[in-house]
């Protein structure tokens, strides 16, 4: 009886502690296709489009409309370049590896409508 106590007792330690951690977690960033990203950016003049590749890549080659932000520099300049934290940012690099990781970045700050749209070998 003493086993069956425990174990009840120990299952559900481990309940409410998982059901904390998701609770804690901020919300994902999307993922979209191309074609979902160009139809997005061609109906809303407000989303943010940020390329997080380097000064170097940026000036070869670029998404018209797009505001650059090296993922080395994103943590120190977001909050200084979009104070609106809900307003849809999307975010793109050369292979989708980096706007990958700074859609992390971006969600773990508190901005709410985060899309990955990969990278300009998709485009």
């Amino acid at each position: 009886m003493k086993k069956i106590k425990y174990l009840i007792v120990g299952s559900l330690v481990i309940f409410i502690t998982l059901g904390c951690e998701r609770a804690a977690l901020p919300e994902s960033f999307k993922t979209l296709t191309v074609e979902e990203a160009k139809i997005e950016l061609n109906n809303d003049d407000s989303i943010i489009l940020i390329d997080v590749r380097t000064e170097e890549e940026y000036a070869e080659d670029h998404l018209d409309g797009s505001i650059l932000i090296p993922i080395d520099e994103l943590e120190a300049r977001i909050n200084l370049e979009i104070l609106d934290k809900n307003i849809r940012i999307f975010v793109y690099c050369q292979s989708g590896k980096r706007s990958e990781e700074a859609s992390k970045i971006l969600v773990g700050l508190g901005y709410k409508n985060v899309y990955n749209i990969k990278g300009l070998d998709y485009w």
